[in-house]
């Protein structure tokens, strides 16, 4: 995956990191033989991509997503939310980060009990999704 930003020089693969890549790779599926017991390369590697996009998500909160969350709930408090609402939407946003996505939409329809908790839910939410390539 190339960055947007990248020069054109970057966008071709030199020779050097051509065999680099390779070497990883042939690593990369030894250490997967090592791991996969008696089930298929092709098995484990599908188990693996499963449970990869479970934890993996694209909207997956990120370090500077959390700085500016918290800048946002500083925000709300000096607004005047209460601290129960605080608590609420935080709970609520935490809630929707650690839940299998199936279990995200009821957690994000309970989470609609004010419109001042569903505003700040889904800055929450907004920022994650501008933030979700930053580190």
């Amino acid at each position: 995956m190339l960055s947007g930003s990248a020069a054109p020089a970057d966008r071709v693969m030199s020779v050097a990191q051509s065999e680099r890549l390779q070497s990883l790779q042939v690593a990369y599926l030894a250490i997967v033989d090592v791991l996969r017991g008696r089930r298929s390369r092709r098995r484990f590697l599908s188990e693996m991509g499963a449970r990869s996009a479970i934890i993996n998500r694209a909207d997956r909160i990120t370090g500077n997503a959390i700085a500016t969350v918290v800048d946002r709930l500083m925000e709300g408090i000096q607004e005047g939310l209460s601290p129960r609402a605080i608590q609420h939407s935080i709970d609520q946003f935490v809630s929707l980060q650690v839940a299998l996505p199936v279990a995200r939409k009821t957690i994000a329809a309970d989470s609609q009990r004010s419109p001042r908790n569903r505003r700040l839910i889904r800055t929450f939410l907004k920022v994650v999704e501008d933030l979700r390539e930053d580190i």
